[in-house]
């Protein structure tokens, strides 16, 4: 899944997980360019955020205010691996891991942190996982 993102502040994606098999899903970061007075901004006036030594954190909760974390993603255990100067940030759940979630509902949050310290919320939002049809 290829999503392409804009935004100032976070924003909402829901995620949908089907249970025993692999998740990837990849967003592109972009952030709007400084327009010309009386230009339309069109896809073309919007760059991709540089996240070059960025890293990344998510945690997957049972609600956002809990203090059990059901499942963690971060650049540094490799489930989350940001493309530099393309702004992008792939998301990947390997199927064995899946396959032991035993929530259908949860929360999350991936956070950035920049060179100099910096983080941003970058995204939030529901994950629903589904059961496993094919065993």
């Amino acid at each position: 899944m290829k999503k392409v993102v804009v935004c100032k502040g976070s924003f909402e994606v829901d995620l949908e997980i089907d249970r025993g098999s692999t998740f990837r899903h990849v967003l592109t970061w972009k952030v709007k360019d400084q327009l010309a007075p009386g230009e339309t901004a069109t896809e073309d006036t919007y760059s991709e955020v540089d996240l070059t030594d960025c890293t990344a954190e998510m945690q997957i909760r049972a609600s956002q205010r809990s203090s059990q974390v059901l499942y963690t993603l971060s650049t540094t255990n490799g489930t989350i691996v940001l493309g530099d100067l393309a702004g992008t940030v792939e998301i990947y759940i390997p199927d064995e891991d899946t396959r032991d979630f035993d929530w259908t509902i949860a929360t999350y949050g991936l956070e950035v942190t920049f060179a100099n310290g910096d983080v941003r919320k970058l995204t939030y939002g529901k994950v629903s996982c589904f059961d496993e049809t094919t065993r």
